[in-house]
């Protein structure tokens, strides 16, 4: 199977932000067994008080390269009106609007022209179960004249999320896929 069968075709993004050019997360790394090994730690310690509300608020944006490399990062504020912030601020998940007036470093930020498909990883309660949820929400590779991926690939790229990340990843895959 080759990685356009496995992993869907290469995609340019629709046009990045101003405010992303040039610019990468700080936060940004490859998830191998190594890096997952560290996501599903994470998982674990969530079900610690601490952290079960700090895991309900972060949203991980990844991408698989044209190598079919991986990429993630936690999703980073740009600036917050023009001001430049401390670099990976993360956005909050839930907030229900936006205190950064929308600049934030989104899947373009994350490869370098092309990606094969992108989309969310967070962490949520399924039938009281903390899981990896898997979405495809990408408006920028998955919107516009950009195609999403086939049932087939959506399968196959939970199913490699599931082996990197030595972990259960159930899909989220609600009416409006793709979020344009």
């Amino acid at each position: 199977m080759t990685a356009d069968d496995q992993f869907g075709h290469c995609r340019k993004p629709e046009v990045p932000k101003d405010w992303e050019l040039g610019n990468t997360p700080a936060s940004l790394c490859v998830l191998d067994r190594a890096t997952g090994k560290s996501f599903s730690d994470f998982l674990a310690a969530t079900g610690s008080k601490p952290f079960t509300r700090l895991a309900e608020t972060l949203i991980f944006l990844w991408c698989i390269a044209p190598d079919t490399k991986v990429f993630v990062a936690a999703e980073e504020v740009a600036n917050i009106n023009a001001r430049p912030v401390q670099p990976g601020y993360p956005v909050r998940r839930g907030l229900g609007f936006s205190l950064t007036n929308e600049r934030k470093l989104g899947h373009p930020c994350l490869v370098d022209n092309e990606a094969r498909a992108a989309g969310e990883l967070y962490i949520d309660d399924s039938e009281g179960e903390r899981v990896w949820m898997l979405n495809f929400k990408s408006g920028r590779f998955h919107g516009g004249t950009n195609s999403p991926p086939t049932d087939d690939q959506i399968k196959n790229i939970a199913q490699h999320f599931a082996n990197l990340l030595d972990s259960p990843v159930e899909l989220d895959l609600d009416d409006d896929f793709p979020i344009v």
